[in-house]
């Protein structure tokens, strides 16, 4: 019957032995970087079987990671963050939901109220400015992100990272 027991990990059509020196010795790297990863996270899994399952999703996620750092048309590099050992739904149910209990009150009174035309007439600058082609990454521009952890206060985060990058091109 195939059903993972406690000495394996679950890898799509096969059980690996995890405690196998065969194993140990061919995913060396692999295995110092996971856990390299639970020591600069301070992660703790409930069970040896939990690490198993974690250090499975931490390959898959390394694997995605070095295939896109690999690809010459990627505009953007990739790196293992304190995400690693979470799955796209994982991540996605515990940090991507919205956690508000109340509506913010007078919101759609005060979105009425903006007359964005005339905002963007005053900050528009040179019309000759080709806004698209300038990278402000480059000069300054964008302030690194920042890890809002579990508060579910990515409007202010998000807000001040506009408001930062605001700062700094008017000011350079």
């Amino acid at each position: 019957e195939n059903t993972p027991s406690n000495n394996f990990i679950h890898n799509k059509d096969y059980f690996i032995n995890f405690f196998d020196n065969k194993f140990l010795m061919n995913n060396a790297e692999h295995i110092n970087q996971f856990y390299m990863f639970i020591k600069t996270n301070n992660k703790q899994y409930n069970s040896p079987n939990e690490m198993k399952e974690r250090f499975q999703v931490f390959l898959q996620n390394a694997h995605k990671v070095n295939m896109h750092n690999n690809n010459k048309n990627s505009l953007y590099k990739k790196e293992l963050n304190r995400f690693a050992d979470l799955t796209y739904h994982e991540f996605k149910n515990k940090y991507l939901s919205l956690r508000s209990s109340k509506p913010l009150k007078n919101s759609k009174y005060l979105l009425d109220q903006m007359n964005y035309e005339e905002v963007i007439k005053k900050y528009r600058g040179e019309e000759n400015f080709d806004h698209a082609a300038y990278d402000w990454r480059l000069h300054s521009g964008v302030t690194p992100v920042k890890d809002q952890k579990n508060c579910g206060s990515c409007w202010a985060f998000s807000s001040i990272g506009s408001v930062e990058s605001q700062y700094a091109i008017r000011k350079n």
